[in-house]
């Protein structure tokens, strides 16, 4: 049978192992975020919040210029050394190797604690620190388990000032070494990467642009637009002709719900005024003839409610809500929405089965025709058709680039 302390020290290995995984993702979306998000990275954080991991750069994500991630993954990774070390000398009744990793579990949990209060702050949460608090605590109680297993005279307490006391001597100086270089190491090949990422995105922002905009633009699509009858907002600083992007999105299309997310996000910082425009496109033959299979039988539904929540003025609210939770698009989730936005329930549903909502989806389903859109997402940006939506470099370049053109006599 294998001695409890060696299946604990087993455990705090395979915990700290763990963590060090989730701080090279994290750390891989702190890249992301720093260069525009939008990259496929972050899609395991949207699929299990809707903010997805966008706290890990937000404003406490970092501390002296170090992501908080590229931190706490030197301290999982020297915590595993110390476990690996610990195992080889697991025969030893006493080890005060096993105290140094009692203590740095219980200082992983308090920033585990300090971090989930900040992030309490910023009113979002990141599913994959708070698994990493889980990794923490687990790994606490793993570390507990192996500094008093089989040492019955011995206490939790006296573990811990244990492996207090060696801080200042050779064990915990050469611990202290040991992070120090891993820090060093692994922000180092983080830098790398950032640079090596912002590198290719200018790259592939610039061929972006140059292919887009050796087109010639589409004048009589942007009138087109401009005529439309579609929610709009403007954004971004003050300017008497802002540029349109018009998105051809699906409430129900997983594409769209980040489209949507990163437009938004873009629209908060842009430089530029903006004037964002929606124009529905379902993907089921129900309501959209341009389209031969159903892909989301929810869509045409949700697009209706969509338009009787502008009737109320709050068109962009709603959407807001579908994008946030497309799970669930039937009637009930609909009206429900609704309700939660102070819309009165009876004349929603009125709306619902008014034809001349359905009209209106035709006159955009017929507007998504003339811009030759075939799928979703589909910007117009300014009469130039995007497939997709780009990263924030190349979306800088294309609004820049248009504005330019604007001055040239």
């Amino acid at each position: 049978m294998i001695p409890r302390r060696i299946l604990a020290l087993l455990a705090a290995l395979a915990f700290s192992l763990l963590a060090v995984a989730d701080g090279l993702y994290l750390s891989m979306v702190h890249i992301d975020l720093e260069l525009g998000g939008g990259g496929s990275i972050q899609k395991f954080c949207h699929t299990l919040a809707e903010t997805g991991c966008a706290v890990t750069g937000g404003r406490f994500g970092a501390l002296l210029g170090i992501p908080v991630s590229v931190i706490g993954c030197a301290g999982a990774a020297i915590t595993a050394l110390l476990a690996i070390i610990a195992l080889i000398r697991s025969l030893r009744a006493r080890d005060v190797l096993r105290d140094l990793i009692l203590v740095l579990a219980l200082f992983s949990v308090i920033s585990s604690v300090l971090m989930g209060v900040l992030s309490l702050v910023e009113g979002k949460f990141c599913p994959f620190c708070l698994i990493w608090y889980g990794l923490n605590v687990g790994l606490l109680v793993a570390a507990a388990v192996a500094s008093t297993a089989g040492d019955f005279d011995r206490t939790l307490g006296e573990a811990a000032r244990s492996g207090l006391r060696a801080l200042p001597r050779l064990p915990g100086l050469l611990t202290g070494v040991g992070f120090a270089l891993l820090l060093f190491g692994l922000f180092s090949a983080y830098t790398w990467f950032h640079d090596l990422l912002a590198e290719a995105d200018e790259r592939a922002a610039a061929e972006m642009v140059e292919n887009l905009l050796a087109k010639p633009p589409r004048p009589d699509l942007a009138q087109a637009v401009k005529r439309a009858t579609l929610p709009r907002k403007t954004v971004g600083p003050a300017g008497d002709d802002p540029i349109a992007i018009v998105e051809f999105s699906d409430f129900q299309c997983p594409f769209c719900k980040n489209a949507w997310r990163q437009l938004e996000d873009y629209g908060e910082h842009s430089s530029a005024p903006i004037e964002f425009a929606y124009v529905h496109f379902p993907l089921d033959p129900e309501c959209n003839p341009l389209v031969e299979k159903e892909l989301h039988p929810d869509a045409c539904e949700a697009a209706i409610a969509s338009e009787c929540a502008r009737r109320e003025g709050q068109f962009w609210e709603y959407a807001d809500s579908l994008f946030a939770d497309q799970r669930d698009l039937g009637h009930e989730a609909l009206v429900r929405r609704a309700e939660t936005l102070g819309i009165e329930r009876e004349g929603f549903e009125r709306c619902l089965k008014d034809p001349s909502v359905l009209l209106k989806l035709t006159d955009d389903i017929l507007l998504a025709g003339k811009v030759d859109v075939h799928g979703t997402p589909t910007l117009l940006i300014d009469g130039y058709r995007v497939g997709g939506v780009p990263r924030r470099q190349a979306l800088d370049r294309i609004l820049a680039e248009i504005l330019k053109r604007r001055e040239r006599p």
